[in-house]
């Protein structure tokens, strides 16, 4: 498969004459200050017995804080247009669902669609959502989403996570290094488990079930939420010993990866990538 190179220019580097500023610059002490670290540990264990410490990462921003300096985003959709998104009416669900996302995503954000049924076809590159572009992805939602063929999966991941992988405009954006998968299922031929495992395989994925008689705009308007809403990109936590008063044995960092794998030793770091507002806490235990 080729390599997709056409994701357009940022509204913000392309009006700027310093020139695309880099992640780093973004590391301000407003930033910094929007994430809290907190200990909690037993103060009366034994001294000689194993203690646990839980580390907890909580999100202080107020959503004023950090709504008018937010990064872009840049989001692909990966589109299932296979035959059975004739029936009930899931195609045009979808295109509603689409078109509301269009609707909600700003100049400084960027969107590219995949539609795959046999075989996977980017729609679009990476396009700066301005009122413009809003309006030609509309038109393409309501066009070129026609339903027909065999679900070739495969292919339109593979195609959505190409066009990540190959964008030349990444400095300041919102998309991780290891991609968040969201997948969506709705009606009853769907395959839930090899969806959730699809979601659940990235870092920070997130599957969603829709109900019958459910509205797919919902469940995408909750996810926007989150995602329009950054409260610190690419975090990382190193956790290290202090010689003479403790040891790291183990650190527990849920589905979060570490270094180095095997957890002993000191240092530890545990990379968290973006994390989202509204309610979204981070854990990491160890002892």
């Amino acid at each position: 498969m080729s390599s997709f190179s056409d994701d357009e220019l940022p509204l913000e580097i392309s009006s700027s004459s310093a020139g695309p500023r880099p992640a780093q610059s973004l590391r301000t002490a407003n930033e910094r200050e929007r994430v809290r670290l907190v200990a909690h540990s037993s103060a009366t264990a034994p001294l000689e017995k194993e203690r646990q410490v839980l580390l907890e990462l909580i999100d202080t921003s107020s959503s004023s804080s950090f709504t008018a300096e937010r990064v872009g985003l840049d989001r692909v959709a990966v589109l299932d247009v296979s035959g059975s998104m004739r029936r009930d009416g899931k195609l045009d669900k979808l295109k509603t669902a689409m078109k509301f996302v269009i609707s909600k995503l700003g100049a400084k954000d960027r969107l590219s669609m995949v539609a795959f049924s046999g075989a996977a076809k980017k729609l679009c590159p990476l396009l700066t959502m301005t009122a413009e572009r809003q309006d030609q992805l509309r038109g393409m939602v309501q066009s070129e989403l026609l339903a027909g063929g065999s679900t070739n999966m495969k292919d339109g991941l593979e195609t959505g996570l190409k066009v990540v992988a190959s964008r030349r405009h990444r400095s300041g954006r919102v998309c991780c290094r290891d991609p968040r998968l969201y997948t969506f299922a709705f009606g009853a031929d769907q395959d839930a488990k090899v969806l959730e495992a699809i979601a659940g395989n990235s870092h920070g994925g997130t599957f969603y079930d829709v109900k019958d008689g459910e509205d797919l705009s919902v469940h995408f308007s909750a996810l926007l939420a989150g995602l329009l809403s950054v409260v610190v990109r690419d975090l990382k936590l190193t956790v290290w010993e202090q010689p003479g008063d403790s040891m790291i044995e183990k650190l527990h960092p849920g589905s979060y990866p570490k270094e180095p794998e095997d957890g002993g030793g000191s240092p530890v770091t545990v990379r968290f990538g973006d994390l989202y507002g509204h309610g979204n806490f981070s854990r990491c235990a160890g002892n």
